[in-house]
């Protein structure tokens, strides 16, 4: 086969969860398919620099949200013509567009003029919530539906406060319902890595014989004594955006709380992500970022991870990479976490959203010591890109 897997935005090189999902996936499909993964750029650059068996196509000066009508996917870009070129040449058989933007529709329309097959997956909740969040203004989990006045009411008190913007808000999200109306009609196969989002999904009329659940939650349990481990101080790790809505300043503010000298939190994220958020406390450090390849070794130097999130996760890779190194995990109870802490034989703990006190209670329930997960593991993303490829070959 020859398979394109398509990343919406210019932000490829990154190497948040999305992009390991996708990386991760392509190695092991160009083991036996001729694999490449298509993103936009803004300049004139390739961001290739390790070694890969699949191959990237840089789509340079390609701004599809330059042009506001473009942005809404009322009209292609100019840049449609750059797409219909490398159709014409790779002649794909199967394109997987990862997260989602309105200007895709054109992209997806033209593929199914080449009669190419169509896989989404939506890795986060912003394809159908337009403030990405799947929370409304009382922080309760929504139940997904794309309901015009509701959204831009919940997104204007979420985000804005400010009624001069409804009108602006009630368009966006109006045009978002049509787009998403038309775009489930070209699409042939949907991949949901979390089953509450399909069930999302169902709500907004997707047809359920187009969508499949493929989520990296197959836990291997063994039978081993667990190891109670102890320890003179505990390391903490948080990796992922720095941002409120990960939930990083209710962790920070937990920190300042608890013993400094047993409790070390290291933050890790791109400087980019980061919001107006101090983290400049003693037991507190801003690490950066690691790469891909860098993570086993991340995290073998700790002994929890923390992921306070306050908003919907879809299925955080950064779980399953902190269990199968034996780590503690202490999550939030928000969909996405909640489903992986809750695995049976996982060692972690889940709190309650934007609750500093149960944050604290906690950490400091582990000062009498933890069973940790180094008898059990994940299954490797190498055996839900076994699933996927089986899933493309029933499309063909």
């Amino acid at each position: 086969m020859r398979i394109l897997h398509f990343f919406p935005w210019t932000s490829w090189g990154s190497l948040g969860g999305t992009e390991k999902y996708i990386i991760e996936i392509s190695n092991r499909h160009s083991l036996s398919h001729d694999v490449a993964i298509a993103f936009p750029s803004n300049d004139v650059i390739n961001l290739k620099n390790h070694e890969t068996n699949y191959r990237e196509i840089v789509l340079n000066n390609f701004n599809p949200n330059s042009n506001r009508l473009v942005g809404w996917g009322i009209i292609p870009s100019s840049q449609i013509f750059k797409w219909i070129k490398l159709l014409r040449k790779e002649n794909f058989d199967i394109i997987h567009f990862h997260c989602y933007e309105p200007y895709l529709l054109w992209l997806i329309i033209v593929c199914k003029v080449f009669q190419t097959k169509v896989v989404f997956t939506s890795h986060i909740v912003n394809f159908t919530c337009i403030n990405g969040k799947l929370t409304n203004p009382k922080n309760e989990i929504c139940d997904g539906k794309l309901i015009v006045k509701r959204c831009a009411e919940c997104y204007m008190m979420g985000e804005y406060n400010k009624k001069s913007k409804f009108v602006s808000h009630f368009l966006n999200i109006t045009l978002k319902k049509i787009n998403i109306s038309v775009l489930k009609y070209f699409l042939d196969l949907v991949v949901s890595i979390n089953e509450n989002y399909n069930d999302v999904l169902l709500t907004n009329g997707f047809q359920s014989k187009k969508l499949i659940v493929i989520k990296p939650m197959n836990f291997e349990s063994h039978d081993q004594k667990p190891i109670l481990k102890k320890f003179n101080t505990l390391k903490v790790i948080y990796t992922g955006r720095l941002s409120k809505l990960k939930g990083l300043d209710v962790l920070l503010d937990a920190f300042k709380e608890l013993d400094e000298h047993y409790f070390y939190l290291d933050v890790y994220g791109s400087q980019s992500d980061l919001e107006v958020i101090e983290y400049n406390q003693k037991n507190v450090k801003y690490m950066g970022e690691f790469q891909f390849n860098e993570t086993d070794r991340i995290l073998q130097n700790y002994d929890v991870l923390c992921l306070p999130s306050v908003s919907y996760e879809m299925t955080p890779l950064s779980i399953i990479e902190a269990v199968n190194n034996g780590l503690f995990v202490i999550g939030t109870d928000v969909p996405g976490i909640r489903e992986l802490i809750m695995n049976e034989g996982i060692k972690g703990k889940i709190v309650k959203r934007n609750s500093k006190q149960e944050l604290i209670n906690a950490f400091n329930e582990l000062r009498n010591g933890f069973n940790d997960n180094s008898n059990n593991k994940f299954k490797s993303l190498e055996t839900i890109a076994d699933e996927i490829e089986k899933q493309y070959f029933q499309l063909l």
